[in-house]
């Protein structure tokens, strides 16, 4: 209808053939939303790639390998590509290359290449590894909500959430190796001792992680505010120390 109630074809004829607002700003989110992930997902193709090549290589071989657990890691790689992409949290650099080598130590050598039956307690160092991957994680989940409240949380809410973190993982690992060994006849899981010792190094690492971070303030992207002004005063503490020196 034009200003004065009479009908205007071609302002009708306008109106239905232009788009919802809502499917124009979901046409506008997608280009958006795969610039984001881009980064990420240019990274996980280096890690998915050298998995193929050793699985492929291993059966062309004729050694042992499950082609079909290398595939279903495979999108796992993606994961941080999502989160910064549809849930606004672009996990560090650190973390990710972290993420992609743990992966690759764990499912993709350990269980799909068999190498937890080769070499002993190959197990047991990836759940360690696991342990501090996971803290990281869980110290910046508290830096990304500290950003988002403006404040920083207090020291033991930081230390509680990196420990709770990789022992949750931990539960979740142990339920998925337990569905690998049910469906691809892997053999992650030796039993009840072995499934709380893994558990029990997650943890140990966990501790190692934190401890880690709380020494060396490193890697700093994914430092809480109360452990990030703490690193920035030992980096004055130190330029002071080094102006004085002769």
């Amino acid at each position: 209808m034009d200003p004065r109630g009479e009908f205007d074809p071609a302002g009708e004829a306008a109106a239905e053939a232009a788009p919802p607002a809502g499917a124009m700003s979901s046409a506008r989110a997608a280009p958006r939303r795969l610039a984001i992930a881009a980064p990420y997902l240019r990274l996980a193709a280096w890690f998915q790639l050298a998995w193929l090549a050793c699985g492929l290589t291993a059966y062309w071989a004729g050694a042992p390998v499950h082609l079909g657990l290398i595939a279903l890691m495979i999108p796992v790689l993606w994961v941080p590509a999502a989160l910064a992409a549809f849930a606004d949290f672009p996990l560090p650099t650190a973390v990710q290359v972290h993420y992609g080598v743990f992966l690759s130590a764990a499912p993709v050598l350990g269980s799909a290449l068999l190498v937890y039956g080769l070499v002993p307690g190959w197990d047991k160092l990836t759940h360690l590894d696991s342990g501090v991957l996971l803290v990281w994680l869980g110290l910046f989940a508290v830096a990304r909500a500290e950003s988002q409240m403006r404040a920083a949380a207090p020291r033991w809410v930081v230390s509680a959430a990196a420990i709770v973190t990789p022992l949750a993982f931990a539960a979740t690992w142990e339920i998925g190796e337990f569905l690998t060994d049910l469906l691809f006849g892997t053999q992650s899981q030796l039993g009840l001792a072995d499934t709380v010792a893994d558990m029990v190094a997650a943890g140990i690492g966990a501790l190692l992680g934190l401890l880690l971070v709380m020494l060396t303030r490193w890697p700093r992207s994914i430092l809480p505010r109360s452990f990030a002004g703490e690193a920035r005063r030992a980096d004055a503490r130190r330029r002071a120390r080094a102006r004085l020196r002769p």
